[in-house]
């Protein structure tokens, strides 16, 4: 067995690895995405890379005359020759900014940010921060770092033929509008083109153009129209087009799905995957969907509407919701069906829903008490039906000085642990804390 440096020298050599970089190309098929989809029984996800599987690219083989004692390729390479018996991740921030895709070529560009070497209860530690910044046909942008602890604790048996991750990844892209989930989802009528630019320039962090319930029915083609020459792919919107039992439905879909300009279908009184079907059949490859529950259906195919491909988010409309279900009032006597939708939401690892719209437009605590109201249930957004609605829509979702405070405090303990125990303001930080902490952050 080879010495083990001390501390000192190892810092000093451990320096000409700072910056060091190296890029890796993969393409991104569709075969490894298929295959952990069926192996979780999950559906297939049409071709986009779920947060997370970005892990299934990326993997040098190493053949057994390369992998060391403890399983991984033999020292040396793009990471620094630590010589510990053992190496493990240590963790890593993700953010998660836009999918992607079977399809593309991409690379990945790693770069080595940092390397301490400290001691801790269980002997000599040395951590290495890899940045990674990932690019697909073109797009990238920085990812977050990712620590690899090498430590003295006991060997790892070598594995025949094991596939071993250069690294924690973090995936990274650009979503067009907003690096956050939007909170303000602002309708305006299709068949007022006037106010389409106004309506963008609201202050919302997205806009649908309706051509449901805002547009008359003798005006439903003319909305259409409009809407169609309004379009622009450089500045993509939602819109919600008319429910799939209506005669507008198919002309909507085939007008609309395909076009580089549509962000989104909002698709109302969404029952069946069968009506997320008729829209997907024309949808052009990056098109996301925001089912609307409105009906008792709705809610009892939630499921199966919340597991559909391209669907980011459900949105609950409640004004319908109560007249199909003969509800009167729209605060405690929908919290029953709130938690389902969230719950829904939540196993199906999608956005957190949008809450129905307020009828009140003038005050503005009476909005944000609302939006607020659906935030405690674990809703992510409102819908609005003006402009007036949005800036208190956007105070109920966002963080206090004292909450952010708490937040930043958390992650420089967590930092300085290097992976102990650690207790802020006298309560134990475990993962909930963190992953918490990390959210306040980031809307932040």
């Amino acid at each position: 067995m080879s010495a083990i440096p001390s501390t000192e020298s190892a810092t000093s050599s451990f320096g000409a690895w700072l910056n060091r970089s190296e890029t890796l190309g993969d393409d991104i098929t569709a075969y490894p995405l298929n295959a952990l989809a069926a192996s979780l029984e999950r559906a297939s996800s049409d071709g986009v890379v779920p947060p997370l599987w970005n892990w299934l690219y990326f993997l040098p083989i190493a053949p057994m005359s390369d992998v060391g004692e403890d399983g991984h390729p033999k020292r040396g390479g793009f990471l620094p020759s630590v010589p510990l018996p053992r190496r493990m991740w240590a963790g890593g921030r993700l953010t998660f900014h836009a999918p992607m895709r079977a399809g593309q070529r991409a690379t990945r560009t790693s770069t080595i940010a940092d390397i301490e070497d400290k001691t801790g209860r269980s002997g000599r530690l040395v951590f290495v921060t890899v940045r990674h910044c990932y690019e697909a046909d073109g797009r990238g942008a920085r990812a977050r770092p990712a620590h690899r602890r090498h430590s003295r604790r006991t060997r790892l048996r070598p594995r025949a033929n094991r596939r071993v991750a250069c690294g924690r990844h973090s995936v990274s892209g650009d979503i067009g509008m907003t690096a956050i989930s939007p909170r303000s989802w602002l309708f305006v009528p299709g068949n007022r083109a006037e106010r389409f630019e106004k309506a963008r320039s609201a202050g919302a962090d997205a806009v649908i153009l309706d051509l449901e319930d805002a547009v008359p029915p003798g005006e439903k083609e003319a909305a259409r129209a409009a809407i169609v020459a309004h379009l622009d792919p450089a500045r993509p919107v939602w819109v919600r087009v008319n429910a799939a039992d209506t005669d507008w439905f198919a002309a909507d879909v085939a007008a609309l799905a395909a076009h580089a300009g549509i962000a989104g279908i909002v698709l109302p009184k969404c029952e069946t995957r069968m009506q997320i079907d008729g829209v997907l059949a024309c949808a052009h490859a990056a098109l996301a969907l925001m089912p609307l529950v409105e009906t008792a259906r709705g809610l009892a195919g939630l499921d199966e509407v919340c597991g559909a491909p391209r669907v980011a988010r459900v949105a609950f409309g409640t004004l319908d919701f109560q007249v199909d279900l003969g509800i009167d009032g729209d605060g405690e006597e929908l919290n029953a069906f709130r938690s389902m939708i969230v719950l829904a939401s939540r196993m199906a690892a999608i956005e957190p829903p949008v809450d129905g719209v307020s009828t009140v437009i003038d005050d503005a605590q009476v909005i944000e008490r609302h939006a607020r109201y659906a935030r405690k249930f674990g809703f992510g957004g409102k819908l609005c039906i003006h402009p007036k609605q949005v800036e208190a829509v956007h105070q109920a979702y966002a963080w206090g000085d004292s909450e952010c405070a708490w937040a930043a405090r958390v992650m420089e303990a967590v930092d300085r642990s290097a992976g102990a125990a650690v207790a802020v303001d006298g309560k134990m930080v475990d993962m909930p804390v963190i992953l918490k902490a990390q959210r306040i952050l980031r809307a932040q």
